[in-house]
């Protein structure tokens, strides 16, 4: 997203990384790390955060990032199939693969020489790890519609630029994720009590 400036936040407590330590990690790593202009720095409470920075980190627009992924692949002469499940799979002689898939049309059998399966979740993998997250939509204040916030290195928060004008999404370390589950068995599945902090 254009004109979105990053700020990371060090709060005095709770934090596993102070001030010091965080410019010290971005020059190592050769990120450019400015402290915040005075205006940016108001923002925060004094008594909680200890200092705030400005560093070059994008925020991405998700809706012109798919818009743009999706002529590319168009172009590119690739056909993609959404929600299918895929059944199964088997080599074709002498190279490529059939895809049997279901869908609301019924079943398919897809020919290809590559096959690419893009999922978020529904995987059955037993590797495979699932997080039920939960971010609020809010409204921003004039002061923060060009920020992306993020106070660390802990149980805090991010405020950050949705794609809709005005709107920001807020996530927090502890509140956003509510249960985690893996296919494994032998992995236990873990939830956030309601209430929990």
């Amino acid at each position: 997203i254009p004109d979105i400036q990053s700020v990371y936040a060090i709060a005095r407590r709770q934090s596993r990384v102070n001030a010091r330590q965080f410019v010290r990690f971005c020059k190592e790593v050769g990120a450019p790390v400015m402290e915040a202009p005075p205006a940016i720095a108001a923002l925060f409470d004094t008594h909680e955060v200890e200092a705030s920075f400005l560093v070059d980190e994008a925020v991405m627009d998700l809706p012109a990032l798919a818009r743009s992924v999706a002529a590319q692949v168009e172009r590119s002469g690739v056909y993609v199939y959404l929600g299918r499940t895929v059944i199964t799979t088997e080599r074709q002689r002498p190279s490529g693969l059939v895809v049997h898939t279901q869908g609301a049309a019924g079943a398919e059998a897809l020919h290809a020489r590559f096959v690419f399966s893009c999922v978020y979740s529904n995987t059955r993998a037993a590797d495979t790890r699932h997080e039920l997250a939960e971010l609020a939509v809010i409204t921003a204040p004039a002061a923060l519609h060009h920020l992306a916030i993020t106070v660390m290195d802990g149980p805090f928060f991010s405020v950050l630029p949705h794609h809709t004008d005005g709107q920001h999404t807020l996530s927090h370390v502890r509140h956003t994720p509510h249960a985690t589950w893996s296919e494994d068995p032998s992995v236990p599945t873990r939830s956030r009590p309601a209430g929990a902090a």
